[in-house]
């Protein structure tokens, strides 16, 4: 049975723990003339946002060095090399270097852009949501192109190359994806498309409620694939639905972690999903007091579902390796490994939310420093190339590792063996029921189980499998077009050398957002692809689960 992008990434969360890498102590250097500075964000494309006097903000490199110094009232991480910010309350875009790329001509909207998550505002293949004076929300390109009008309610969160406007969603052009999705049936919880090419309408309520306790009320609508309702179904149906495509996020996600999981939810308040192989959970306040001495947080191993680790008065998800604790009876905070040992001394007050991209920017006496990981890197991926985020990502997820302890290889050529491989870990590594029925593929090949898996979800077909052919534009967007299900999608493709057997996948990639042509007119199906571009292909597709829920209004045009 084929499984969709969304099912393989639930597959992926609720399988067992990855392995890191044994995590050394880290080094750390202070900032120079940083006294009077805090913390602020995270690092992204090597520059993390830093506060001054908690009210304007600037940028500190990974060497510890100040680079764009504090000037503006709202600041943003960076994201295919620009950030949003605010300077002198216009809406602005600076490069790395802090020249204004990008001045959009908006004032910065408070009411507005409180209900917008960084994600929003930041570039993502190319478009980032922007609020005019009024509000309004739309989205510009790179160059600052207004490529959807301001006329939406809430930012334009873009997801698999969808974002959600009003009950239905748009595409990357303003296109809406159901045209005949009632505006005034208030779809909050999800759009889902179904197997059989229908639609489930997911109503969503919430009563009672504090800090994820909260149960949730679902009313389901069944629609047909172009948003028309058919009629009401049941609720129990409606879940039966939603698993079959594999969606079982069914409560909020501290709950359904620890359903997923089996933890006892008399015993755990809340619990995050797994990083690192470790779950994130806080022990109820009642017993919390009586056994732990009114510390409430503790670290359980997602392979066994036994606590591990804890308690700590204060704790975070593990990141590359490390997690920031509050030890009992401390105000300070300290780094700890997988194993509990502590890695730093327990004197820093602040930090940034957690080891990215191997570094971290801590807060101690009112100054900064940067912390560099002792978990070895790639010295051939570096902050500022397309394929950073997107190795960190692969790598962290165990879809793929690099060709050596300290090389990744990104401009090597990937081969038909390694993308399958890479879709099969990222499916959670499933048994296939069977050997693959291909003559060039062994059982003792590496990707042995990725191809019968693919051949067994349709993905692949014939008497050989060529695993050390080079994979090819026009293959990588076919293998991940299979495995979201071959979905049908009405999208005009401008390219001239892409043939009707052709034209779905491609289309299906344009819509995602996971790659475009070489050119206008140009898509170069048979060009080789690199172990950086597949990544980065499944990056752009992989990490984004298909039910959410808006946080923000609903996305009604005006």
């Amino acid at each position: 049975m084929k499984r969709s992008l969304s099912m393989l990434l639930t597959i992926l969360l609720l399988c067992g723990s990855l392995s890191v890498t044994a995590a050394a102590a880290p080094t750390v250097r202070a900032v120079p003339n940083s006294f009077g500075l805090q913390p602020w964000g995270s690092y992204s494309e090597g520059l993390c946002v830093y506060a001054k006097n908690s009210s304007i903000f600037g940028y500190v490199d990974t060497n510890g060095k100040i680079v764009i110094p504090a000037k503006y009232t709202v600041a943003h991480d960076f994201s295919e090399g620009l950030a949003m910010v605010v300077l002198n309350g216009k809406v602005c875009y600076i490069d790395r270097t802090g020249k204004v790329a990008i001045d959009t001509g908006y004032t910065y909207n408070y009411d507005a852009y409180s209900w917008a998550s960084g994600r929003a505002c930041s570039f993502n293949n190319g478009i980032a949501s922007v609020a005019n004076d009024s509000g309004l929300w739309g989205a510009i390109d790179t160059k600052g192109r207004v490529v959807i009008p301001c006329k939406y309610d809430g930012p334009l969160n873009f997801v698999n190359g969808w974002a959600r406007a009003g009950c239905s969603y748009i595409d990357r052009t303003g296109v809406l994806r159901w045209p005949n999705l009632d505006p005034d049936t208030p779809y909050l919880g999800a759009v889902v498309e179904l197997k059989d090419g229908r639609l489930l309408g997911v109503a969503d309520g919430r009563v009672g409620g504090f800090m994820g306790t909260s149960m949730e009320v679902y009313a389901y609508d069944l629609l047909d694939s172009t948003g028309k309702r058919i009629g009401s179904i049941s609720p129990s149906e409606g879940d039966r639905l939603m698993r079959d495509v594999g969606i079982v996020r069914m409560d909020t996600p501290s709950v359904s972690v620890l359903k997923a999981y089996g933890l006892d939810e008399n015993r755990y308040l809340i619990a995050k999903e797994p990083s690192d192989g470790m779950i994130l959970a806080s022990v109820r306040y009642k017993i919390a007091e009586n056994e732990l001495g009114g510390n409430t947080y503790v670290y359980i191993d997602a392979a066994t579902g036994k606590e591990v680790l804890g308690p700590y008065e204060y704790a975070e998800s593990f990141r590359e390796g490390y997690a920031w604790v509050r030890p009992v009876g401390s105000s300070s905070y300290t780094l700890i490994d997988r194993s509990g040992k502590q890695m730093m001394p327990n004197e820093y007050y602040s930090m940034s939310s957690g080891f990215h991209e191997g570094h971290i920017l801590l807060g101690r006496e009112n100054s900064l420093y940067v912390a560099k990981s002792g978990v070895s890197g790639f010295k051939d991926v570096a902050p500022g190339q397309y394929y950073y985020a997107p190795v960190s990502w692969a790598v962290g997820k165990q879809i793929t590792n690099g060709t050596s302890a300290t090389a990744f290889s990104p401009a090597q050529t990937c081969t038909r063996g390694q993308i399958i491989t890479f879709l099969w870990r990222a499916a959670g590594c499933p048994t296939p029921d069977g050997a693959a029925p291909c003559t060039d593929v062994d059982a003792a090949d590496y990707y042995h189980d990725a191809v019968a898996w693919a051949y067994e979800n349709g993905m692949a077909e014939g008497r050989t499998f060529a695993p050390k052919a080079p994979c090819t534009r026009q293959m990588a967007v076919d293998f991940m077009w299979k495995a979201a299900g071959s979905p049908d999608v009405q999208r005009t493709v401008p390219f001239t050398d892409v043939d009707g057997t052709q034209k779905q996948a491609v289309a299906w990639a344009l819509q995602m957002g996971v790659t475009n042509g070489t050119s206008a007119t140009a898509f170069s199906p048979d060009a080789t692809c690199t172990r950086g571009q597949i990544v980065t292909f499944l990056y752009r597709t992989l990490p984004i689960t298909a039910y959410y829920r808006t946080e923000y209004p609903t996305n009604t045009p005006r």
